[in-house]
């Protein structure tokens, strides 16, 4: 479900304060941040993120992702 338009956008206050780093996934990327780099917690680390164009009206969340990718390794056949 998506903020209601009248409400506009969610966007923490201490990212308005150009913040380095950043606990809050939910805010939206808004036009100012472009070009800034922030590094955004994902609950272990924080991910350095550096804002494009592309990622405007978007959240932070969507670009630190939180599950690492899981790999068997592989033996070999004798």
């Amino acid at each position: 479900m998506s903020r209601s338009k009248w409400k506009g956008p969610f966007i923490e206050k201490s990212i308005l304060k150009k913040k380095l780093k950043s606990w809050s996934r939910k805010s939206t990327v808004l036009p100012f941040l472009l070009g800034d780099s922030l590094a955004v917690y994902n609950g272990y680390k924080f991910v350095k993120i550096k804002i494009t164009e592309d990622m405007l009206g978007h959240k932070l969340g969507e670009f630190s992702l939180t599950r690492t990718e899981f790999f068997y390794k592989q033996t070999k056949n004798k």
